[in-house]
């Protein structure tokens, strides 16, 4: 059990049972899966848990917006007849960043592409 809780602790709380039972067996010591974590109930050690993502609001209205046009139209026959574009958001150095992209589509490359911190109709 003190391995267990310098384990937990070292962690600063965010390690629940699995990274507990994984820790210990990379020290050698031969312990189920199963008994770390009742051991860890018993004392109360509950590893944190984050949220990986976070919900963007109005996507689901952005979504239901508009069609696809390009389904109902001819592929291109040239270069520069028909773009296409795109925003995404990506992290650099530690801070979200939104990245604008429009592509030819006859040719499949970038005509341009723009970074900036906020996502804007001048960034497109």
């Amino acid at each position: 059990m003190a391995l267990i809780d310098r384990i937990y602790w070292k962690s600063e709380g965010r390690y629940g049972s699995p990274r507990v039972h994984k820790a210990l067996e990379m020290q050698g010591l031969a312990v189920s899966r199963k008994r770390v974590a009742r051991l860890m109930r018993a004392a109360g050690l509950v590893g944190r848990v984050t949220q990986a993502t976070r919900k963007q609001p109005g996507l689901k209205r952005f979504k239901a917006a508009g069609e696809n046009l390009l389904l109902a139209k001819a592929a291109p026959d040239g270069i520069n007849q028909v773009w296409v574009a795109d925003v995404t958001y990506i992290k650099v150095k530690q801070k979200w960043r939104y990245l604008a992209i429009v592509m030819d589509v006859y040719s499949r490359r970038i005509i341009d592409c723009s970074l900036g911190e906020r996502r804007t109709t001048a960034l497109t």
